[in-house]
């Protein structure tokens, strides 16, 4: 039996938190969807203003020959840097850095959404770029039942068909737009386990994720698997994003007694998640504060990696 996801979870928050009926609501579980999705750009913005941490991702591009130009998702906030590694990604070969839009100088700019490379000396066909940057968060949150799941323990990854009709939420059809950002099995027939993956490429034509790391193979769900693609360590986060989400509807209704006690609720659940996220040991290990790195290229795994 599926565990309860979370988008079910925080819309109930928030009907709770703001007196909102389930029967004819004013506003719909669609409606609410859309104030989460946008909340969760705003909570991951606050998070990163409070929190001793950077939360990063990364999205890995295969180097073509010859070709300077990648697109990068639509969730790329800041880029933190670019590694240049092997062609199965194991090995740095050093990094990539950027430079002047007008400069001649090997490195990358960014220009709408586009990674260009100054030069392609020094790259074989099939070398990664590791770009690493600060996400977005601007994705669209859905929950469903897979259509097709495919676990790879030789690659150590498992390929996973989204959903054409989520039960909540809608599919994002923007090329790599699910590139680092969290696949949360809720349940399934066989081994009926919630289970938390990193997705790393995302094949919008297919509508296709693929996740890692492998599942053990005496945990791959299968049968009718039921997942949802939302922010990770999602118990941490209801609170603060349900607490936003009300403050906003109840600035619309205009009550503004109870919006004054959301606000200070609010900002009570950010200072304790940033208090507690601050000294935890991140996904990645210990991660020392944003302040001991002296330059975006020097301690670039001591940033917690957490969508």
């Amino acid at each position: 039996m599926a565990v309860k996801g979370f988008l079910t979870h925080v819309i109930e928050c928030i009907r709770r938190e703001t007196g909102e009926p389930t029967t004819n609501a004013k506003y719909s579980d669609d409606v609410l969807i859309e104030y989460i999705e946008n909340a969760w750009t705003a909570v991951l913005q606050d998070i990163a203003s409070r929190s001793q941490r950077d939360y990063t991702t990364f999205f890995d591009i295969a180097y073509s020959e010859d070709k300077t130009d990648y697109p990068l998702p639509p969730t790329v906030g800041q880029v933190v840097c670019v590694e240049h590694r092997s062609s199965d990604a194991s090995q740095i070969y050093g990094y990539v850095f950027p430079v002047l839009p007008a400069s001649s100088l090997d490195g990358w700019t960014i220009k709408s959404g586009v990674l260009h490379l100054n030069s392609t000396a020094g790259y074989n066909d099939g070398d990664i770029l590791r770009v690493i940057y600060k996400p977005l968060g601007c994705i669209r949150m859905h929950e469903g039942v897979a259509a097709a799941l495919t676990n790879d323990a030789d690659n150590n990854e498992c390929s996973i068909t989204l959903c054409t009709t989520p039960t909540k939420g809608a599919v994002d059809k923007r090329p790599h737009a699910y590139v680092g950002a969290t696949l949360r099995i809720l349940g399934a027939d066989t081994n009926d386990f919630e289970q938390l993956r990193l997705i790393k490429s995302h094949d919008v034509k297919q509508n296709k994720v693929v996740v890692f790391p492998a599942f053990d193979s005496d945990l791959v769900p299968s049968g009718n698997v039921v997942y949802e693609i939302a922010p990770p360590i999602p118990q941490s986060l209801r609170t603060p994003i349900s607490l936003k989400v009300s403050r906003h509807i109840l600035a619309l209704e205009g009550n503004r007694e109870h919006l004054r006690l959301i606000e200070l609720e609010y900002t009570d659940a950010l200072q304790t998640l940033c208090a507690i996220e601050d000294n935890l040991d991140g996904i990645l290990g210990k991660i020392p504060s944003r302040q001991r790195a002296e330059s975006p290229y020097e301690g670039i795994y001591r940033r917690r990696q957490i969508w």
